[in-house]
């Protein structure tokens, strides 16, 4: 079996839960690759731009929706060692690699101030013109997980917002043309995995600047430093990247101050003057004694979902909520199931995108926190906005 082979047969048999699995998550959850695309794949010579292409040829020969790739080097100015190092993996992984020139490092290399800056720029541009010329419509760049969370710390510690590196999205100056991110949900230890588990060398950063500079440029490296902030934190939480990551797709915007969206900002004032108390119905059941009908016991299953109830679901008969259906409640601190209980609302779930509020009633005389009781109704809240009213 050649080298190439190994590779490929890796990706989707050794590696298939930590890389291909989150590879073809990203490609079905974020929609980024559909029939008839024509991507170019950009190769920056590194470890994770060569795993992108190879799960890019794999999804081509295997799977069901038809586009075509072209994989693409950008030669910026690379010294001929690297270019070389580039060609021979190319070679050793079987991908067939188109090389263009463009002089960004020569002009790069005569800036004083924000070159990193300025090559970014002038790179994305070059390959945005590229894609056009060969008629494509997407370009597919090797970013990771890591880089996500990265970004995200970046922007919150030093540029003072909250924003993100996203899955896909459109170019601002070349109409027609979008930008995906395939490996966006695999992390970067299990890209070096698959690179040590294959003896691969490739290039770390063919920057010409960077070499001359390495070490300044180490020591004030901004995302080097939030790199190894998140390995600090790894060794107290071995899952802070999921965490952190997960939060960009769970934001509450009920405890956000203020939002911009393409460049008007809305603060919470806005919708806070618009609050009214009695916009939050059934506050009369707080504190009170409440009798509920099980119609869902503990450890029944749903008719319609599927799911396992983990608490006693009811209802309080006589009633009408919001829905027009009788006032539902979640009764925790019961350890077995039951038909019929009475027992004290502490709480009520408010749900701000639907009109079915739910009450939490418990065992007279027990209590439970709200990061408690939002743990033992997640099976359910998850699916709606809500809040939790006392």
């Amino acid at each position: 079996m050649e080298l190439y082979q190994e590779i490929e047969r890796s990706i989707i048999k050794k590696f298939r839960k930590d890389i291909w699995s989150k590879f073809m998550k990203a490609v079905i959850e974020y929609q980024l690759i559909q029939e008839n695309d024509h991507i170019m794949v950009c190769i920056s010579g590194g470890k994770d731009s060569f795993l992108l292409a190879k799960c890019i040829q794999e999804l081509q020969r295997h799977g069901k929706v038809p586009f075509q790739a072209s994989y693409v080097v950008m030669d910026s100015g690379y010294r001929e060692e690297n270019r070389q190092l580039i060609l021979e993996n190319a070679k050793k992984m079987n991908i067939p690699i188109e090389i263009f020139q463009s002089d960004i490092f020569e002009i790069v290399d005569q800036q004083e101030k924000s070159p990193c800056y300025l090559c970014a720029r002038m790179r994305r541009g070059c390959l945005y013109q590229h894609a056009k010329d060969l008629g494509c419509n997407k370009i597919a760049l090797g970013h990771h997980m890591d880089d996500v969370i990265e970004t995200t710390l970046l922007s919150m510690f030093y540029g003072a917002e909250i924003k993100t590196m996203m899955p896909k999205l459109h170019s601002e100056n070349f109409k027609g043309l979008e930008l995906i991110r395939p490996l966006y949900l695999v992390l970067e230890k299990d890209i070096l995995a698959w690179k040590n588990f294959h003896h691969l060398t490739f290039l770390n950063c063919a920057c010409r600047f960077t070499e001359k500079n390495s070490h300044s440029d180490e020591l004030t490296s901004k995302r080097l430093e939030i790199k190894h902030f998140i390995d600090q934190l790894r060794k107290e939480t071995p899952i802070i990247d999921h965490h952190i990551f997960k939060a960009l797709d769970n934001v509450n915007l009920n405890c956000i101050l203020g939002t911009r969206k393409d460049g008007e900002y809305h603060s919470f004032l806005e919708e806070y003057s618009n609050h009214k108390e009695d916009d939050f119905m059934n506050r009369e059941y707080l504190s009170k004694e409440v009798k509920v009908v099980v119609d869902r016991p503990l450890g029944s299953k749903h008719p319609k979902h599927g799911f396992y109830y983990p608490v006693n679901y009811g209802y309080v008969p006589g009633t009408v909520s919001g829905d027009g259906e009788e006032l539902d409640c979640y009764l925790l601190g019961v350890f077995d199931p039951v038909l019929e209980y009475v027992g004290e609302c502490i709480a009520i779930i408010h749900r701000t995108n639907d009109d079915d509020d739910k009450l939490v009633v418990v065992p007279k005389g027990k209590n439970y926190t709200n990061e408690q009781i939002d743990a033992l109704v997640e099976f359910q809240e998850k699916y709606f906005e809500h809040v939790i009213l006392r």
